[in-house]
């Protein structure tokens, strides 16, 4: 009996150890499958858009307005998987006409087309749990009265209070000017530098939404057809952006961003859908999704003064 009960202890003492095994090879097993899920791949972090723009700024020397549609894609990829380190890259063309008919009244153009373009790089520290940077460049090239190219530096990092709330700062610095050409008149055109505060906040429903407030270094206010270089120093503005996922790889997205005051200043918005190769959720709140939207008339308005 005794000789038998040893044997069961000793049975028991091996089922404990491989059941330990198991359990290891088990853990070690889930764990390669949950790096292989949040591996990068290139559907995770790219995204087109098609859409509608109205455009109003201190460019239109007072007596015009653009709306038309808009085409962007987006794509980011990782450069250090570690420590959530990435880079995005991303162009968009804007073709408008005129919404009204001063300019092509007086022979000086009829309809603007716009190129932007953003490389840049982020970082996501705990993706939705921690600290967000980005640091773009972003470039203009514009046919309108004339060929301009602007560029600009771009700015964001957000820190998140809650799993649903992102708070954080934005802004712009202007890289260059150009001076041109409208209907005889020597004039300079510039990016309008800003800083923000943002709030973005995710909703049950899956809908994201971001409001922020900021002030503007200042901006022209000529019109073509008086005299004069009047301008303000500082100017206050707001703005808000919207995604609303449709289905499993369609969601609506839109951006408005507006300079005061309103007669002077800007006017920008667009609105349309953004396609995803995986489900919009998915590849919004990637780790490795650019940070940044690619530049638009919302996060690029070019100022003018004479």
């Amino acid at each position: 009996m005794h000789s038998r009960g040893l044997c069961v202890r000793r049975l028991h003492h091996q089922a404990a150890r491989c059941l330990a095994i198991l359990a290891l090879l088990f853990a070690s097993s889930a764990s390669r499958a949950v790096i292989a899920e949040e591996s990068w791949r290139w559907t995770d972090t790219l995204s087109i858009f098609g859409g509608l723009e109205g455009s109003k700024q201190p460019q239109d020397v007072g007596v015009n307005a653009n709306f038309g549609g808009r085409g962007a894609v987006n794509f980011g990829f990782p450069i250090w998987e570690e420590a959530g380190l990435g880079v995005q890259v991303g162009t968009s063309f804007t073709l408008t006409d005129n919404a009204v008919r001063v300019l092509e009244a007086l022979n000086i153009s009829k309809d603007r087309f716009q190129n932007h373009s953003t490389v840049g790089v982020f970082q996501r520290i705990d993706n939705f749990t921690g600290f967000t940077w980005a640091i773009a460049w972003d470039h203009l090239y514009e046919d309108y009265y004339a060929d301009i190219s602007l560029h600009q530096f771009r700015g964001r990092a957000g820190l998140s209070v809650t799993e649903c709330d992102e708070i954080g700062t934005w802004g712009t610095i202007s890289a260059d000017e150009h001076r041109v050409s409208v209907g005889g008149t020597t004039v300079n055109l510039s990016p309008v530098d800003q800083i923000n505060i943002f709030w973005r906040h995710l909703w049950r429903s899956g809908v994201e939404t971001e409001v922020w407030g900021g002030v503007a270094n200042g901006h022209g206010e000529v019109v073509h057809v008086l005299p004069g270089n009047p301008s303000i120093n500082t100017a206050p503005l707001f703005g808000a952006s919207l995604h609303v996922p449709l289905n499993d790889h369609l969601a609506i997205m839109g951006q408005g961003n507006f300079i005061l005051p309103a007669d002077t200043g800007t006017v920008d918005s667009y609105l349309g859908f953004v396609w995803y190769f995986d489900k919009p959720s998915h590849v919004r709140y990637s780790r490795f999704a650019p940070v940044l939207d690619v530049a638009a008339s919302t996060s690029f308005p070019v100022d003018l003064s004479r």
